[in-house]
């Protein structure tokens, strides 16, 4: 447990232990990202006293390899806990994740949605998404109004006037390193991935389960132990139960808390921060488009954030016991929940630099990978000339230059059907003769068509 952390009824670090012990070789860094993400979600309606004032609203990114279990922790934690609250006040706190902007809009103005947070398994879907369908500003500039709470006042040919005010929405998101690739700095100097907290999982961290076979049995008996399943569920209701009681004391008529105050000395520690990442960040910021020093510029309104997320969380079971306003007037942020949430944004900036070490060290290779990409592109586009032609892989061989070797033609190939520009045609389904007859379909050649 965090040592600046010292209240055995914490939410944060109880619910950070459940997903540790319940989730095998989960990183305990991300189990906590997960427990502050969740307790976010229902604090829709609470404000920090300040000008202007700060909602409790998060983005948080994780970046790790395949195969790592990075989503396990939400699926069978986080996403189970949201659902069980949203069954029990027939409410849904889990938004949209594949949709356009006007779409998603449609769909919270619709259902009179204000408050929620938006889950993706594979985050790097946003980039390609935006850049097929030509608005990818948009989706960037839709993400950072979502983060700052302005609501949306839009008219569209497709669904009219859409408004919405006092929004409150979080982002739990998770990517393979692919991300990287598909990134670029427009991210940053638009600002909306200055607003995600970043946490990199190093694959050469990922700790295998000991081959010891006295260990072996120990571990697989928590694995497969019908106790240790029924202490899970047990575990999900009863924090389920608990986060139902905060949304009810803290929304609506009740609306026990809505106003969070922080104390004179919690209020310098901050101030001191602030001045020292405006000092950073001021350094850093050789010119405007220097995207890689202006996360350091947020950072002072996350650490407030996470502050009053903390405040929260370390008075959880004196706000779910409270049955009046008087009861929760002497909560305040302390020095102690900016020290923890100060420390907290240090350690994912780390996670940051690791992130942009890599993207550095790998621009080498992208930008190969890039470039074969755009010779694949022009290659299988001058061979294929229009939408559904069709042509056999040795006439596709044959039309190629001769420069280029039967490897990288395949290559070619590969990333064409990857990318989706051509795709393989079952070769019964095609029924005109002539066709057929040029295609050579009863060889073993495949046939494949563009469709980009």
């Amino acid at each position: 447990m965090n040592n600046i952390c010292d209240e055995k009824e914490d939410f944060v670090e109880k619910l950070t232990s459940f997903i540790v012990r319940n989730v095998e070789m989960v990183q305990e860094e991300w189990a906590r990202l997960l427990a502050i993400s969740l307790l976010s979600t229902f604090l829709g309606d609470i404000q920090i006293v300040k000008k202007p004032p700060v909602k409790l609203n998060l983005y948080i990114l994780m970046i790790a390899s395949s195969g790592t279990r990075k989503s396990l922790p939400i699926i069978h934690v986080i996403q189970k806990i949201l659902k069980k609250v949203g069954e029990k006040l027939s409410k849904e706190f889990m938004l949209p994740t594949k949709s356009s902007v006007e779409g998603f809009i449609k769909d919270l103005v619709d259902n009179e949605q204000k408050d929620g947070v938006i889950i993706s398994h594979e985050f790097s879907g946003v980039f390609k998404k935006s850049r097929e369908t030509g608005y990818q500003s948009d989706a960037l500039e839709f993400m950072s109004e979502n983060y700052d709470g302005i609501g949306y006042d839009r008219s569209t040919i497709s669904h009219g006037k859409q408004k919405l005010d006092n929004i409150y929405i979080g982002i739990l998101a998770c990517s393979t390193p692919y991300f990287l690739k598909k990134m670029d700095e427009d991210f940053f100097i638009q600002g909306t991935g200055n607003r995600f907290l970043f946490n990199y999982f190093d694959i050469k961290n990922f700790k295998i389960p000991s081959k010891d076979e006295e260990q072996m049995i120990k571990d697989i008996g928590k694995i497969f132990s019908s106790k240790g399943y029924d202490r899970y569920n047990l575990g999900i209701d009863n924090f389920s139960n608990e986060l139902c009681k905060l949304y009810k004391n803290l929304h609506g008529d009740k609306a026990l808390l809505r106003d969070l105050k922080v104390s004179e000395q919690a209020a310098i520690e901050w101030r001191k921060y602030e001045i020292q990442a405006l000092e950073k960040w001021k350094e850093l910021l050789t010119d405007v488009f220097n995207w890689k020093g202006q996360i350091i510029n947020r950072y002072p309104l996350t650490v407030l954030k996470l502050a009053g997320i903390y405040c929260i969380s370390r008075n959880f079971r004196k706000i779910i016991d409270a049955e009046s306003k008087s009861e929760l007037e002497d909560i305040l942020i302390k020095s102690k929940d900016v020290k923890r949430a100060i420390k907290t944004v240090m350690t994912h900036h780390k996670h940051f630099k690791e992130l942009l070490e890599i993207k550095e060290r790998a621009n080498i290779d992208i930008s190969k990978k890039i470039k074969m990409e755009e010779r694949a592109y022009a290659a299988l586009r001058s061979l294929l000339k229009f939408p559904n032609h069709m042509a056999n892989q040795s006439q596709l061989r044959e039309r190629q230059d001769v420069t280029t070797s039967p490897n990288t033609f395949q290559t070619y190939i590969d990333i064409g059907l990857k990318e989706g520009w051509i795709e393989e045609v079952d070769k019964s389904t095609i029924k005109n003769n002539d066709e057929r007859e040029r295609l050579k379909v009863k060889t073993r050649a495949k046939v494949y068509r563009w469709i980009h």
